[in-house]
């Protein structure tokens, strides 16, 4: 790529000379057009609008396709140019708390700026490949200043300027030989080059006056010149009315597409659906349910796209007027913005042609989010006006809690009944119910009293002048029934809820299905009868599933692996899954276990029975990772599990496990465990887990006895049953004849003989003869006489 002319007369010494300086030219040149472009991002691109959500995020990485050494996608705004983004492919780390990640307007590659905007800001150290979390990002995070200021010692800069006057120096010199060089041998390139600068200069001049010829024929009226001037390519004096007002609407496309992902308008089918079908023709909502892709939403009606605008855009702001109101003119949000631009297209259906603002409407537009084409299609949509109406989800979320259907009835219920029964499912949020009811009625300054598994006379005690809400869950037991020789005590608190002390009581009560069944099988307790105060929580509505799978989802394994699949597995899928769902546990459970463990979404026939996919679960992580499943099997037989404290004796025996294998392994056991009291004590997340590894311990040769010497005996108690037993369900394991004596060693050893008092396993006759002659006679004598 040699500049430099040679003539013929130039002798081989001369040439040789020459072709060694050209070659350090050519070098220096190289290095001049490389060094810059090292800094600068690889396969950087300009968009109109980065993906809004995860899934469309994952579609446009997958379609970019980054490869080592640059692996990972990013789309973020341009530092210093509101409304402009771009993508790369770069290597990702993490980016500070305060920050926002953008693209560094000389490199194009991933920089980090500080976060001015009065709320939306990172709160925490963030990947920027979900940078979509934080939407204020890809707007004006700057602050409350006019225009963003460039950051000053920018080290991307300043190595680019350093680099800038070393090259320089480095052509200066070489172009200082090289004229030395010509002088002495007489080459004639000095010449030469005068000659073909001469032409350069004369067709750059020529082509200036071109342009300037061309700049002074388009004109600029002071009406339409500021926005000319801001986006000239557009030719918007030009335009007539009509177009300006497509491309307006156009720019409210654009709009829901940077706020609102694929998937979320997909959700809004789902957690509006009886507004949406109040409001808008099935015609106009199909293309709604239908939207698979960026371009479908050019398909929206426009009067959908601004109330989806209006009701469901959480980060753009409402006009000071609120919405369906002509803004104030020192209004100039975007929520103001949207509002005018319905405004004046009604306007213009009534046959108006003059519109104050139009130009700077489109500017501000055009300043949020880019250019559009100026090819914007322009056909005649008729004279319907873009209305506007309040969509109202089907339910609401209370901090983190899904008000359903259910818990605002027990509220209801409470409200004239002094005890609500609230049954369900193993994992259908009777739970988190009693704990809602809990804040509830704590904002009201109630005291409040939690009891597990069993209530007494002396619980429904109130003084005077006190307001007390009892809450009792897993009432009869955890697991399956339990609690025998305390059954009349509850019976007796159950069947007289008197206020005994002249203080104001509530109680609320949960109490699975199948303890439930088994209770009315057996016992006739009136107060299980009452179809009043009895509320069955099983049943979800499909914006109540929604939610509940979302926040789940968040929290689940998709957040330590940003390519997971289950990202984008749609509620419809997830509906499907659950109507082969038996009933055994509630769908709550379901999706939670969907979002931990994806195998049990996607293998057939999973679904029809958890507890044993639970087992086969545990069997892999016995046979791969035995250590964590030593750890996980100490955590549910001791029930809870506190760091730093000491592992007992007999923990050695489940694979030598200690203190020290316990506190580095359970960060991969986080599926399973939950942190109590600051995370100084661990627990299973779910009671389900607990059953499942219980069961499958009891039928596992090498720790049936461990089990039966050192689980806590509450889980004995309730799951175990005799072959004999009528008393069985899905939530019971079989004791079998030959494991007898080590229970029986435990039940003396700890003197736990009142568990056992009215327990079904004492119907067996080899066992009950067992624990009589291994007890004292007067340990055997008060047993079966209380």
């Amino acid at each position: 790529m040699g500049f430099i002319c040679l003539d013929d007369t130039i002798n081989s010494g001369q040439l040789s000379v020459l072709q060694g300086i050209m070659k350090f030219t050519n070098a220096v040149l190289f290095l001049f057009i490389l060094c810059p472009l090292s800094r600068a991002a690889q396969d950087y691109i300009p968009v109109s609008v980065c993906p809004p959500g995860a899934r469309e995020w994952q579609i446009e990485a997958d379609r970019k396709n980054c490869q080592d050494p640059t692996p990972n996608y990013l789309c973020a705004a341009i530092e210093n140019l509101p409304g402009h983004f771009g993508s790369i492919c770069t290597q990702i780390g993490l980016s500070p708390s305060g920050m926002c990640a953008v693209l560094n307007s000389q490199t194009h590659n991933l920089d980090s700026v500080p976060c001015k905007a009065k709320e939306g800001c990172p709160d925490k150290p963030y990947s920027p490949r979900e940078l979509y979390k934080w939407p204020i990002c890809f707007g004006n995070f700057y602050g409350s200043e006019s225009e963003p200021v460039a950051e000053s010692g920018d080290p991307g800069l300043l190595a680019g300027i350093i680099i800038f006057i070393v090259i320089t120096l480095v052509l200066i010199g070489s172009l200082v030989i090289v004229y030395i060089l010509d002088k002495r041998f007489n080459w004639g390139l000095r010449d030469s080059l005068r000659t073909r600068t001469r032409a350069v200069y004369n067709g750059m001049n020529k082509r200036i006056r071109s342009l300037r010829n061309n700049r002074s024929d388009r004109g600029s009226g002071t009406d339409g010149g500021a926005a000319y001037e801001a986006n000239e390519q557009f030719s918007w004096n030009n335009k007539d009315v009509f177009w300006k007002l497509t491309a307006l609407r156009y720019y409210l496309m654009v709009t829901l597409k940077h706020y609102i992902g694929i998937d979320e308008l997909k959700d809004v089918t789902v957690l509006f659906k009886t507004s949406l079908l109040q409001h808008f023709k099935e015609s106009i909502l199909k293309e709604l349910y239908d939207i698979n892709s960026w371009d479908d939403y050019a398909k929206l009606d426009i009067s959908l796209v601004y109330n989806l605008l209006r009701n469901v855009c959480k980060h753009i702001p409402s006009p000071t007027r609120g919405w369906g109101y002509d803004p104030p003119s020192d209004d100039v949000n975007l929520g103001a913005d949207i509002e005018r631009i319905r405004s004046i297209w009604n306007r213009y259906c009534d046959s108006e042609t003059e519109f104050m603002h139009l130009d700077d409407i489109f500017v501000r537009m055009f300043d949020r989010f880019g250019r559009i084409s100026e090819d914007v299609e322009v056909q005649d949509t008729g004279s319907e006006k873009i209305m506007s109406v309040e969509l109202k989800p089907e339910c609401a979320v209370n901090d983190r809690v899904v008000l359903t259907k259910a818990i605002k009835q027990v509220l209801s219920s409470l409200k004239k009944e002094t005890i609500v029964i609230v049954k369900g499912a193993v994992g259908s949020g009777k739970s988190t119910c009693l704990k809602y009811v809990d804040e509830h009625y704590r904002g009201k300054e109630w005291e409040v009293k939690w009891k597990e598994e069993i209530i007494t006379l002396r619980d429904l005690y109130v003084q005077e002048n006190k307001k007390l809400l009892l809450c009792c869950d897993n009432l009869f037991g955890a697991y399956n029934r339990g609690q025998f020789a305390s059954t009349s005590e509850i019976i007796e608190a159950l069947e007289n809820p008197g206020q005994e002390g002249g203080g104001n009581l509530k109680v609320v009560l949960a109490i699975h299905d199948h303890v439930y069944d088994e209770l009315q099988k057996s016992l006739n307790i009136k107060a299980l009868q009452n179809k009043r105060v009895v509320i069955d929580v099983n049943e979800f509505s499909d914006a109540e599933m929604l939610l509940i799978f979302n926040d789940q989802r968040k929290r689940g394994h998709c957040t330590r692996d940003l390519r997971c699949w289950f990202r984008n597995v749609d509620f419809r899928s997830l509906h499907d899954a659950l109507k082969e769902n038996p009933g055994q546990i509630g769908d709550p459970l379901l999706t939670l276990l969907y979002s931990n463990f994806h195998n049990l979404f996607s293998e057939n026939g999973a679904t029809q029975n958890i507890v044993r996919e639970l087992c086969t679960i545990y069997q892999n992580m016995l046979d791969n990772s035995p250590e964590l499943f030593h750890i996980l099997l100490y955590i549910m037989m001791v029930g809870d599990h506190e760091l730093k404290k000491k592992l007992p004796d007999w923990a050695a025996e489940l694979g030598g496990i200690n203190n020290k294998n316990v506190e580095q392994n359970v960060c991969h056991l986080d599926a399973f465990l939950v942190g109590r009291i600051d995370g100084k004590r661990l627990q299973l997340k779910h009671d389900i887990f607990s059953f499942a590894l219980f069961k499958f311990c009891a039928n596992h040769t090498k720790y049936q006895s461990l089990l039966l010497q050192h689980c806590q005996f509450q889980m004995i108690e309730e799951i175990m049953r005799p072959v004999s037993s009528p008393a069985q369900s899905d939530f019971c394991v079989i004791l079998k004849e030959d494991m007898f004596p080590v229970l029986v060693s435990r039940i003396v050893g700890q003197n736990l003989h009142m568990y056992m008092k009215s327990h079904p396993i004492m119907n067996n006759l080899k066992f009950k003869d067992l624990l009589k002659n291994r007890s004292s006679p007067d340990v055997w004598k008060t047993m079966i006489s209380n």
